[in-house]
């Protein structure tokens, strides 16, 4: 077919459609189109094709792209193949690894060979698995050590849950209870307490659950398997956000054994506390009925001193020396008591202790001069001044001197005081018998005397030289003792030397001022009036003698009869004795006499046999002017008096002797 080409003309678009023009055996393919001008159709075109060339071709094309897919596919599986061997296969380790880790091989460790991707991933592995291994070995450590202590531990430990049932508890509790715990688990707490203690456990768990930042403690009793019933100290805390707790942690420790030896101990404090009740009671009586026997013995001795003959002087001068002598003893046993009781109160002030020495030596002179013994103190410094309590230093100086005359028969008692840097030595020698190496160690032991027994040299209680070393260090002192047995002993006593102010004005001791004049009273015929309230019979005659002469004196024997006195006229100076043997005492006396009209001003002395530590200081705070203690001599007695009556009525500090 020839077309003529022409602009003018239009070719129709061939539309090609493979199945519908196709010819039935499928070899030709047919194409009709209409062939039009100006809109004119001039005729049809038919055109043919074969299709056998394109079947061979397609044929072709097919069994090549079969081929090339089937060498794809079996090159991708190939491929496939070798990344799964060369990528999966090191995963596949890992996995196998994280299998037996979770197994409990945490030994097991993924091959790591590689630096690619999946060597960095085999090492992470690794190192995440050691921190496992690190964390389960503090674990089994720390399982192990709470195991051990839990077997091992002396307290019971407990977990209760809410509803208060014991959901563990710790192996102890077979020591402890008897139980095992599998006995405990499970039961509810309070069943195993005492009924008695259930109460009491159930507000504390109570508390426990409302407030858990506290920790409750309980003593509760519980029963024993053997039945009997233990004693236990429970410590309780709310952990029922904690993990691993989920309840109430309880620490019970067994305080049976303790609570048995602190019954033991408050038996054992009542028993000393009555111990010490009774001995206060004994020392008071021995006292009490000692010193007012004495207070007539040693009295009317002094009296027969002065008005009998010289032929008796000797005997009477023998029963008063007795009677000093258990006065010394009796002392000497309160001193030791007031020391032990810490009842002493230190008056400390500057001293000049070279002529404290000298007074006490002069008290003892004529000891030492009845046995032909010198008697003398030296001293190499100006002012040895120290810091001191008179009445006590004077106590320490009677000891020393007075056993030094006492163990001494030819020779003398020397008392030397120097200074050694900041110490003051006061240096008590004597040429006696000596004391034997063996015995220094217990030279200030109380009661011991190196010659004791039957066959005892000299006479002495023993507590002379304890006292002396009691009242020594009370006032930051020291005291040494050297001696060689049959030529003497050396007893040394040391004390801070006083250093006075650096101010002009202080840097020398102040001098005594000497005692202001008393008024020139009469002693004898003075309109004094004393009432003297006394149940002993000897001590009113004794007081009766003694100041009869010196003012007038009214005695009377209980507190009836006093306060009839008193009715009929007022006294300037009661003499009261305390124990009066009825149910009133003396101090209820005094207190009801000072009410009267015209007791205002006067003085009330406890003339007393009460003379333990603190008797002083107790009988002066219940109202009393002054003290004075049986027995007493006379002339305590009027100075006693004089003091009182020559100046105006004193405070409740009032002299007190003793």
């Amino acid at each position: 077919v020839t077309l003529v080409r022409d602009s003018t003309l239009s070719l129709a678009r061939l539309s090609v459609h493979p199945h519908e023009n196709r010819s039935p055996d499928g070899r030709l393919y047919e194409v009709q189109r209409p062939i039009e001008w100006e809109g004119v159709e001039l005729g049809q075109l038919h055109m043919g094709y074969s299709l056998a060339g394109v079947n061979r071709t397609l044929t072709h094309s097919r069994l090549t792209i079969a081929l090339v897919s089937f060498l794809v596919f079996l090159f991708g599986i190939i491929a496939t193949l070798c990344i799964s061997a060369f990528i999966t296969r090191p995963l596949q380790r890992i996995v196998h690894a994280a299998k037996a880790i979770a197994a409990g091989d945490l030994k097991r460790r993924a091959p790591a060979h590689t630096h690619d991707e999946i060597g960095q991933l085999a090492s992470s592995f690794n190192e995440m698995v050691d921190s496992l291994n690190d964390a389960y070995e503090a674990l089994r450590d720390s399982e192990s050590r709470f195991r051990a202590l839990s077997e091992h531990a002396s307290d019971m430990t407990l977990i209760i849950d809410r509803q208060a049932k014991i959901t563990y508890v710790s192996p102890v509790c077979k020591t402890i209870l008897g139980y095992s715990m599998t006995h405990l688990v499970g039961r509810r707490a309070l069943s195993i307490l005492h009924p008695n203690d259930r109460r009491k456990a159930l507000r504390a768990l109570a508390h426990e659950r409302t407030d858990g930042s506290k920790i409750i403690t309980l003593e509760a009793r519980v029963q024993h398997r053997d039945g009997s019933w233990r004693t236990l100290s429970f410590r309780a805390r709310n952990l029922s956000d904690h993990p691993g707790i989920n309840g109430i942690l309880v620490n019970a420790r067994d305080v049976t054994d303790n609570k048995k030896f602190e019954r033991e101990l408050v038996l054992a404090k009542e028993q000393a506390e009555e111990m010490v009740r009774l001995k206060d009671t004994f020392l008071t009586n021995m006292s009490h009925e000692i010193r007012t026997p004495l207070t007539g013995i040693l009295g009317f001795a002094q009296i027969l001193l002065s008005e009998i003959d010289d032929d008796y002087r000797p005997l009477v001068a023998s029963i008063e020396q007795s009677g000093q002598r258990l006065l010394h003893t009796l002392n000497s046993v309160l001193d030791l008591a007031q020391l032990e009781a810490a009842a002493v109160h230190l008056k400390l002030k500057p001293l000049n202790v070279y002529e404290e020495s000298l007074a006490a030596v002069r008290l003892l002179q004529p000891l030492a001069s009845k046995k032909g013994l010198t008697l003398d103190v030296r001293t190499t410094e100006e002012d040895p001044i120290a810091c001191l309590d008179r009445a006590y230093l004077n106590r320490i100086l009677n000891n020393l001197v007075g056993n030094g005359i006492k163990f001494t028969e030819e020779g003398g008692v020397t008392v030397r005081i120097t200074t050694e840097g900041d110490r003051l030595l006061i240096e008590v020698q004597d040429t006696g018998v000596g004391i034997d190496e063996a015995f220094l160690s217990d030279i200030f032991s109380e009661f011991k005397q190196e010659s004791s027994g039957i066959g005892r040299e000299y006479e002495g209680n023993g507590l002379g030289l304890t006292i002396t070393k009691r009242l020594v260090e009370m006032m930051d002192g020291t005291i040494e003792v050297k001696s060689i047995k049959g030529l003497g002993s050396v007893f040394t006593v040391s004390f801070p030397v006083y250093r006075p102010a650096a101010t002009p004005e202080q840097r020398t001791l102040p001098k005594k001022k000497p005692a202001a004049p008393r008024r020139a009273v009469p002693r004898k015929n003075r309109s004094a009036a004393l009432l003297a309230v006394d149940d002993n019979v000897d001590v009113r005659m004794l007081l009766d003698r003694w100041l009869g002469s010196r003012m007038s004196v009214t005695t009377v024997a209980d507190s009836a009869a006093a306060l009839e006195a008193a009715e009929k006229r007022s006294f300037d100076v009661v003499l009261m004795d305390i124990s009066l043997r009825e149910a009133r005492d003396g101090v209820s006396v005094m207190r009801e006499l000072r009410k009267m009209p015209g007791f205002g001003k006067t003085l009330f002395v406890a003339l007393t046999a009460f003379a333990l530590p603190g008797d002083r200081e107790r009988f002066l705070e219940d109202g009393f002017d002054a003290y004075l203690s049986k027995p007493f001599t006379r002339q305590k007695l009027t100075s006693l008096l004089d003091d009182l009556l020559d100046r105006e009525k004193p405070s409740r500090t009032s002299p007190a002797v003793s």
